[in-house]
């Protein structure tokens, strides 16, 4: 069971990442494309800043100088700590219950095995139709609740750790509060169909980048 929340309709795009980071980290380059090349922490710390450039009190409550306890990955190299504030509504990453909801339509469309199709095709890039690059945003038909290229374009950075489903009823899940990877949902430009249906689930350590992991917007609806 979910509390009502927001999620936006694309990809963050390279425009928006470049007005608020002064950088832009992508290798296909393009105002309109979605940025990729962001690790994790990239992905909460742009969360604040928008938070901050909107006047918005930022969501979450960063420490770069103390590691997180619960951060088991001997890879990740910066392991910063990384909490929610409670009661904030600033920008922030979806939770990966959250992100199946939204890219299932809220269970309109759970019979499809993509968001919003039964046909990848029409709703996502991949390996088949992708000439192995990103997109400008949008292009796609989108999802009943008017969401864009969930399935394929870029694989989606959520707030949870991996971990197994639990058997239990719950109200707004976050995963496990300790592990080794953070979640990715929707399937890449370079994968697979079988890879880029709403029921798969895949992670990485949460400073990783690829030019195949992107991120979008989520809020709590207040």
């Amino acid at each position: 069971t979910l509390s009502s929340f927001q999620l936006g309709q694309n990809l963050v795009n390279q425009a928006l990442w470049e007005d608020i980071m002064g950088n832009n980290p992508s290798y296909w380059k393009g105002k309109n494309r979605p940025v990729e090349r962001v690790s994790w922490y990239d992905c909460v710390e742009f969360c604040n800043q928008l938070s901050k450039r909107m006047e918005i009190p930022p969501f979450y409550e960063i420490n770069k100088e103390q590691q997180d306890p619960n951060n088991k990955n001997k890879y990740d190299d910066q392991k910063w700590l990384v909490k929610p504030i409670v009661g904030s509504n600033g920008f922030r990453l979806p939770t990966e219950a959250e992100w199946e909801f939204a890219a299932r339509g809220g269970g309109v469309d759970f019979s499809y095995p993509y968001s919003g199709s039964q046909s990848l095709g029409k709703v996502g890039w991949y390996d088949e139709n992708s000439f192995r690059k990103t997109h400008i945003g949008g292009l796609k038909l989108s999802n009943i609740w008017g969401l864009y290229e969930m399935s394929g374009h870029l694989l989606e950075w959520c707030w949870d750790w991996y971990s197994s489903y639990p058997n239990t009823q719950l109200k707004d899940p976050i995963g496990n509060i300790s592990r080794q990877d953070r979640v990715l949902r929707g399937g890449s430009w370079h994968n697979d169909e079988q890879y880029c249906g709403v029921a798969i689930r895949t992670y990485v350590y949460p400073d990783y980048r690829s030019y195949g992991i992107g991120f979008r917007l989520s809020r709590t609806a207040m």
